[in-house]
C-alpha cells in the first residue's frame, strides 16, 4: 500500500526494504538508527519515497566513489589490470609476498 498526501509519497517498510535490497528487519534497524527519517502516524512505520531515493543515490555514490579509490590504489601500487586474469596474477603475487609461493 502506499500513501500520498499533498506532494508526499510514502511507502511501507517492507516497500522501502524491497526497494534497497535489505530484509524488512534491517529496514527497521536503519530507522531505528536514525539512518532515514520515518513517520509512523499509528501502529505501521512509513518512510517517505523521495528520502529513500536520495538515501539509495548516497549510497551507491559512496560505493563507486570507495570503488574508484580503490582502483586508483591498486593502480598506484602496480596490482591489477582489466582482466581476470591480470587480478589473479595480482592477487598471487601478493600473496606469495606475504607468506611464500602458493600451490
Amino acid at each position: 500500500m502506499t500513501l500520498t498526501t499533498e506532494r508526499a509519497v510514502w511507502v511501507t517498510t517492507g516497500q522501502a526494504a524491497e526497494l534497497l535490497g535489505v530484509s524488512r528487519s534491517t529496514m527497521v534497524r536503519m530507522l531505528d538508527a536514525g539512518r532515514l527519517p520515518s513517520d509512523q502516524p499509528n501502529k505501521h512505520r512509513r518512510v517517505r519515497l523521495d528520502d529513500l531515493l536520495a538515501y539509495k543515490e548516497s549510497r551507491h555514490r559512496g560505493v563507486m566513489d570507495a570503488l574508484a579509490a580503490s582502483r586508483g590504489e591498486t593502480e598506484r601500487i602496480g596490482l591489477g589490470g582489466e582482466t581476470p586474469e591480470a587480478w589473479e596474477d595480482a592477487l598471487r603475487h601478493v600473496r606469495q609476498a606475504a607468506t611464500g609461493p602458493v600451490g
